[in-house]
Formats: C-alpha cells, structure tokens, sequence
C-alpha cells in the first residue's frame, strides 16, 4: 500500500512539474491556503506528538501559504509553542490564535 501510495504522489508531483515546464506558473500543492493548507498536509498525522515529532515526521512537506508562496510545512511548525500536542486541532486552534488576527 506505501509503494502504491507514494507513486501516486509521484505522478500528481510530475503533473505539477509539467505545468510549470510549459505555463512557468507552479500549481498549488493544497486546495487551501495558510493554516488551512497545513491542516490538509497533517490530516495523517498521529497524535499525541511532539513538536519536535511533527517538525520531523511532517516538516518536509510543501504547503501553500498564497497562490503564488510555497514553503515546508516545517516553517509553521517551527512556531509552535508547547511541547506537546494531543490532536491535529489542538495544533491548529494555537496557530489560529497567533496567526489568524481578525
């Protein structure tokens, strides 16, 4: 199921290569944007973790921070606070609250 899962990955990664190569422009890796784009690339993430587990295990995945911006998901993980997190919410409801100002 991993090889199978991963060479999914690997096609759709293609596909957004091909589209750069021909357009210039590099498609979104997420179909949201910000916190809501992390929220999508940590869906399989496991809890409890650590901060430190999940710069690690997740960090390296892109995520979408604009139409036009992407970075590691390890970027926004890094500026986390507590140690430890007991769901993937619990995460996002701190990086809302920092990030999210009305």
């Amino acid at each position: 199921v991993y090889l199978s899962f991963h060479g999914i990955n690997m096609y759709l990664d293609a596909a957004r290569m091909e589209r750069f190569v021909k357009t210039g422009e590099l498609p979104s890796v997420t179909k949201s944007y910000g916190i809501d784009s992390l929220a999508e690339v940590l869906a399989d993430a496991v809890f409890p973790m650590t901060k430190e587990e999940l710069v690690r295990k997740h960090g390296w995945k892109l995520i979408d921070i604009d139409r036009e911006t992407r970075v590691p998901a390890s970027v926004i993980l890094k500026q986390l606070r507590r140690k430890q997190y007991r769901s993937l919410e619990e995460v996002l409801r701190e990086l809302r609250s920092r990030f999210e100002k009305a």
